[in-house]
């Protein structure tokens, strides 16, 4: 009888004119063992007493299990999780409690904790790379370079995709697709994309032509300011996603690169991120989407053929794809370390 007024005990020492505001509550988090106990009765009392359910909102998840089995001192079969946090971290143990979707028991594995730390740290890595040579917050460029906003574009999908899980309180998808985006978008191809346009003196294929000397340098700085925007608002966005999941490897990032430029002196104070406004265009996240299958495809036949990721090749490829990626043609010559690109039957040849 108790515990099915939980949600008015909570209450009781509050003013009435609070009262009016918090009940009903907003959310009951529960395992789906106490289903046709606690919520049941709960929802029953908060009918019966005052004719409303007493919160909007029910989160059923899963029992932790152990090889199957649900996790029990009584049984024994448990893992402490300052062991856990001991060895691998808090973040990296909530990384893994993360992964659980409602409603779903969630095995413990080891191997998904070790998934954790690897992230902790390649996050913290890629901040260090992001700020190596940038001096400080930057303002939106005048212009934004078609391989920042088609990153970006891509981004903004993922905040939007991520907000809405938030909203039907799916934690886990939010996790997922971000973690997802960092790995395979941010740090295997965005971060390679731009190393040369950023920390390059020269752009050895923009020098190609007739340029005058300050022309060229107008063209780096430009593209540096434009690369520097992209990669400082978007590590940003990603850390404020990645926050709920791994507080204190985010926070540590926020504290040692952005809280001198940020208003906020926390990143658990700061806001959602927010999308990017930028300049749409039919077809961008198609363009995307084949600049990075061509990478792939490029680094494959490397790899098929024990060549570096840094061997100088001979690429050719299709008119309908030449053409799509006419605008990303030299930043998809500086990944790939490609000494031309031409037209005709995909083809990688090796120079050396």
């Amino acid at each position: 009888f108790t515990s099915s007024m939980t949600p008015r005990l909570a209450i009781e020492l509050t003013s009435e004119d609070l009262q009016k505001k918090i009940f009903p509550m907003d959310l009951r988090p529960q395992a789906h063992d106490l289903i046709t106990f606690w919520l049941f009765n709960t929802l029953v009392k908060g009918n019966l007493h005052y004719k409303t359910n007493p919160f909007r909102d029910v989160a059923i998840s899963g029992f932790v299990t152990l090889e199957g089995e649900k996790m029990s001192k009584s049984r024994g079969n448990i893992i402490e999780p300052q062991s856990v946090i001991e060895e691998y971290g808090a973040d990296a143990l909530r990384f893994w409690a993360a992964g659980s979707k409602l409603g779903d028991d969630i095995n413990y594995q080891e191997k998904d904790i070790v998934a954790g730390k690897r992230f902790v740290i390649k996050i913290f890595n890629a901040a260090r790379f992001v700020f190596m040579n940038m001096k400080g917050k930057l303002e939106k460029p005048k212009k934004l370079y078609e391989i920042d906003k088609l990153f970006l574009a891509g981004l903004n999908k993922i905040i939007k995709e991520a907000t809405e899980s938030f909203e039907e309180y799916e934690y886990a998808r939010c996790k997922n697709d971000t973690v997802n985006f960092f790995w395979s978008i941010f740090t295997d191809n965005y971060l390679e994309l731009v190393k040369k346009r950023v920390y390059s003196p020269l752009r050895i294929a923009h020098s190609i032509g007739h340029r005058s000397e300050i022309e060229q340098k107008h063209r780096e700085t430009e593209e540096k300011e434009s690369a520097f925007y992209t990669l400082y608002y978007s590590l940003l966005s990603i850390l404020k996603l990645m926050a709920p999941f791994t507080p204190f490897v985010t926070e540590e990032i926020y504290q040692k690169y952005f809280k001198k430029h940020e208003k906020e002196k926390s990143i658990h104070h700061c806001s959602w991120p927010s999308l990017f406004e930028l300049r749409k265009d039919d077809g961008d996240e198609e363009k995307f989407a084949l600049l990075l299958e061509v990478i792939s495809k490029v680094r494959h036949e490397k790899s098929a053929n024990k060549k570096s990721v840094k061997a100088e090749i001979i690429l050719t490829l299709e008119r309908d794809k030449m053409k799509k990626l006419k605008d990303v043609l030299q930043d998809l010559k500086a990944v790939l370390n490609a000494k031309e690109i031409k037209e005709g039957e995909f083809k990688v040849e090796f120079v050396s």
